[in-house]
């Protein structure tokens, strides 16, 4: 299970981005636009007051009739911000933006923003570990097809050890064992090719 920290750490830059709540909305959207990213931080001397994304210009500014030239990020800015810490799991992250319909999440420490992650960037780490999952189960079978002697890419191999009776479990056609990843991959949320 990966933690916040090592997300942030992967990231290729560790800046927090931000902007005044002073600022114009259009200051705002030319920063996302130069920083290629979808929110930025409000901050006010270190604190954060507000989060300001592309979905708060588009329902707080072009749906009510604004103009980013005259409006002031603190017109339109969430003000409700959650937030993570870098000692929580991808998965404890993915249930609350998917909870709180959210795609962005500072992540503080001790009081400190150190960084924010994306919705992308949860789902690029699931996709990491899940193709992880796979190569090492894919090793394991290749493993244990050459223990057997004489078996090829084609042929049977066994996919369980002795039971209680000291029988050694039935051989699966290579059929069964992918049909046995597609079960799996499902269960994961992942699509073997």
């Amino acid at each position: 299970m990966t933690v916040v920290a090592e997300i942030l750490k992967a990231k290729p830059e560790g800046l927090v981005h931000s902007i005044a709540p002073t600022a114009t909305v259009l200051q705002a959207l030319q920063s996302m636009a130069d920083l290629r990213v979808g929110a930025l931080l409000v901050m006010q001397d270190k604190a954060i007051v507000g989060i300001l994304t592309e979905r708060d210009y588009a329902r707080k500014i072009a749906l009510m009739g604004r103009t980013s030239l005259t409006t002031l990020v603190s017109d339109v800015m969430t003000t409700a911000v959650m937030y993570v810490q870098p000692t929580q799991s991808s998965e404890e992250c993915m249930a609350l933006m998917t909870q709180n319909r959210l795609r962005h999440l500072p992540v503080v420490d001790d009081g400190m923003v150190i960084g924010m992650i994306s919705i992308g960037d949860l789902v690029k780490d699931i996709i990491s570990e899940q193709q992880f999952i796979i190569e090492q189960m894919k090793h394991y079978i290749n493993h244990i097809r050459s223990e057997i002697p004489g078996t090829h890419a084609h042929d049977f191999i066994f996919v369980s050890e002795k039971d209680s009776r000291g029988t050694i479990g039935q051989p699966l056609s290579l059929k069964s064992i992918n049909t046995i990843f597609k079960i799996i991959s499902r269960v994961l949320g992942f699509h073997l090719h």
